[in-house]
């Protein structure tokens, strides 16, 4: 799918899953931006603005691609939090009558550590997130389709690097592992895996640590 599909996906998808009710969705998004809200009213601390693109192993969910965003505030040096979103999906036997479609939207807020490498401008990342994930499967059978769709709780941790390329633009990489756990529909179902990012970090207001 091409990015301009996946972005209008991306926005669309997060309006439709808020309508639906998801009220334990909404008190989680709600409690990380405060927290967020919070941290930012360190005087010294730096808003950053991430845009990413993604590859996501999803299990049962096939492997999906995505893209996604995040703000990051720092805390102290080198230590961040953060609320951060993606939008992945995957399709199955394109318009073929058992067509298989899947979507993946990971809300999440967590914690960022980042290690300088010697006196370079080059640091090796740290990150632990907890929240929600929106997973649907629509499948076909002789182009008759049947969808399914649940909200549960997502982890993830990832590793990886982030340059600072000037005080305000630092190109960063990561690779990762995520678990969504589900109580109804999916509860049975394996959507899990190694996912890679690739991003651009912009410093918006006070400048980067390096």
């Amino acid at each position: 799918m091409a990015l301009k599909n996946q972005l209008h996906y991306f926005f669309t998808s997060t309006i439709q899953h808020e309508k639906k009710g998801e009220t334990k969705l909404k008190r989680i998004i709600i409690l990380i931006l405060s927290f967020i809200i919070l941290s930012y009213g360190n005087a010294f601390s730096a808003l950053n603005i991430d845009l990413n693109a993604l590859y996501t192993q999803g299990g049962d969910f096939e492997d999906l691609t995505g893209v996604g965003g995040a703000i990051t505030i720092d805390l102290v040096r080198n230590l961040n939090v953060f609320i951060r979103s993606s939008y992945n999906q995957a399709t199955k036997n394109s318009n073929k009558p058992d067509e298989e479609n899947y979507t993946y939207i990971m809300y999440m807020g967590g914690v960022q550590y980042l290690l300088q490498i010697s006196d370079t401008q080059l640091y090796w990342s740290n990150t632990a997130a907890i929240g929600a994930a929106a997973a649907e499967s629509e499948i076909y059978v002789n182009s008759v389709g049947t969808s399914i769709e649940e909200t549960g709780m997502c982890v993830a941790y990832w590793t990886g690097l982030l340059y600072n390329w000037t005080q305000h633009i630092s190109p960063y990489i990561e690779i990762g592992y995520h678990k969504a756990l589900y109580s109804v529909d999916f509860e049975d179902a394996d959507i899990s895996g190694f996912q890679f990012i690739f991003g651009m970090r912009f410093t918006l207001f006070g400048k980067n640590r390096g």
